[in-house]
């Protein structure tokens, strides 16, 4: 009895991007936007952003610790990492986890509803980010730890009912 066949991890490895939607397309661009925005905001802005920051913020948003403005740029080339690393992503479907068994029958239909999960989220972490930075240059209280992460739990459970939908 086989447990595994190299043709399964082959297969889960090929690049089969769904096809996309505008609506694919339109969240990608706003995610990029966001990331490089945020970039360009902050080459502008360097000179005018006190040389000490908010680096740290409490479950309320509060500002727990101040540091060097060098760690907007340690935040911002961690929002890079993950913009790149979720796009990429997106090409390999196969490696995606389904909460249902993935037949040929749902695989087209559950591979583009991860697609769209993993745009999604891309998008929520970019505006979390951009938004981040925004209040660690200028130490002001942020609404990101529940705002955000109410925002990534409820792409998440929408996620898992449109799969079990489709088992």
């Amino acid at each position: 009895m086989k447990i595994f066949e190299f043709t399964e991890l082959k297969n889960r490895f090929e690049i089969r991007p769904p096809r996309w939607k505008a609506r694919h397309y339109i969240w990608e661009l706003t995610s990029f936007l966001l990331m490089a925005g945020a970039g360009v905001w902050l080459f502008f802005c360097w000179d005018s952003i006190s040389e000490e920051v908010a680096v740290h913020f409490d479950i309320q948003g509060q500002i727990d610790r101040k540091d060097s403005k060098e760690h907007l740029l340690i935040v911002w080339g961690i929002s890079c990492f993950i913009w790149l690393t979720m796009s990429l992503l997106c090409f390999f479907p196969g490696l995606f986890n389904f909460p249902v068994k993935v037949t040929e029958e749902n695989r087209k239909r559950l591979e583009s509803l991860g697609v769209d999960m993993i745009l999604l989220l891309n998008l929520i972490i970019m505006g979390m980010f951009s938004h981040l930075l925004y209040c660690m240059a200028y130490s002001r209280p942020t609404m990101c730890p529940l705002m955000f992460t109410g925002a990534c739990i409820v792409v998440i459970i929408w996620f898992m009912i449109q799969c079990f939908r489709l088992r």
